[in-house]
């Protein structure tokens, strides 16, 4: 989230100038984003690119995960297995810590479907070429307590944990279903929580707007040999798992992370005794909230300097005038909030 984090600036020994800070900030409670990726690279092998880069941990070299037209191409083939680190030294169980992963997926055509079985697409993971995984997605065919098929052009999506094998077999108490089908063609925005506290869950949810959203959960049943540190998201090519497309990754601590509304720095300003400042340019946006819903509002930490603050522009594109009070002169600094009213 974009911020001004710069001091206010102590007032000029001439009496002519007033010196005023703005600082831009969300007005919901946001962590920083551990990671985040779009994949705009030239189309070609992901392990070539990334900050910081993209490794395999399986299977090194053998039919790498592709950057295709701009987001990462997961085929359903077996192959090299591919993930980015988040953190140096990983997140461990008890820590307090709950990280968060969202994504975007389609598949785009009924070629691409997994079987019947299916696998797992992507999961945190410890650290370089380890194997203690969570919240791992996996995507059928098949309803795995009904051993229902999909709908032609359909398939479902689920959430697992643990170490026992790839959890994808019918029955499986290790995986979780959505109660609906998905729809090859149809983007939709996959979000995953994982509690690195004991008996880790994790939790699944498509298209939220919120946390209390519907989801589903699966509980890791304390195995204690799938409890090391989180430290990487990582994407799995699996044969039975389809050709899938992702894109907009983002990785972390809060789900606010992901869908909370974001605005633009404002520069420190000033101006001559009894002149308004402004119109200055900001922008705000939401992943979910239209730009033109999105609420401005300011507090200022020396009110008997500022006469007023006003809010112009609409959209995106948004500007904030600041008049100071008469034979006024001093330094204030003024937070500009953007909300989505939730």
């Amino acid at each position: 989230m974009p911020r001004s984090t710069s001091s206010p600036t102590k007032p000029m020994k001439s009496k002519l100038v007033g010196i005023f800070t703005c600082v831009a900030l969300a007005s919901s409670v946001q962590a920083a984003l551990l990671f985040s990726d779009t994949f705009n690279y030239p189309n070609g092998n992901l392990t070539s690119v990334g900050n910081p880069p993209w490794y395999s941990h399986s299977s090194s070299g053998t039919q790498p995960i592709q950057v295709t037209n701009g987001m990462m191409q997961v085929r359903g083939l077996s192959g090299e297995d591919d993930s980015a680190d988040f953190s140096a030294t990983g997140y461990e169980t008890n820590s307090g810590v709950v990280l968060y992963s969202s994504y975007t997926l389609v598949i785009s055509n009924s070629v691409g479907l997994p079987n019947a079985l299916g696998g797992y697409v992507s999961h945190f993971k410890n650290l370089a070429n380890g194997s203690s995984f969570h919240a791992r997605v996996f995507l059928s065919t098949s309803n795995y307590t009904t051993a229902t098929a999909a709908s032609p052009g359909n398939y479902f999506v689920g959430i697992g944990n643990g170490s026992l094998g790839n959890g994808s077999l019918a029955g499986s108490t290790a995986v979780v279903q959505w109660p609906s089908q998905l729809s090859v063609g149809t983007v939709y925005t996959v979000v995953t929580r994982c509690d690195l506290g004991n008996n880790q869950t994790s939790t699944l949810w498509i298209n939220p707007a919120s946390e209390s959203d519907p989801s589903i959960t699966a509980t890791d049943f304390n195995d204690p040999t799938n409890q090391q540190a989180m430290a990487s998201y990582a994407f799995r090519q699996n044969a039975g798992g389809g050709t899938n497309y992702i894109d907009n990754l983002k990785i972390g601590t809060a789900f606010t992370d992901f869908y909370a509304p974001l605005i633009s720095s404002v520069a420190n300003q000033s101006a001559p005794m009894n002149a308004a400042i402004g119109p200055i340019a900001f922008t705000v946006q939401d992943d979910v909230t239209p730009a033109v819903d999105l609420i401005v509002t300011n507090t200022t930490s020396n009110p008997s300097l500022i006469a007023s603050v006003t809010f112009g522009g609409s959209g995106t594109n948004r500007d904030v005038t600041v008049t100071p009070a008469p034979g006024q002169q001093g330094s204030a600094v003024i937070t500009i909030y953007v909300s989505d009213g939730v």
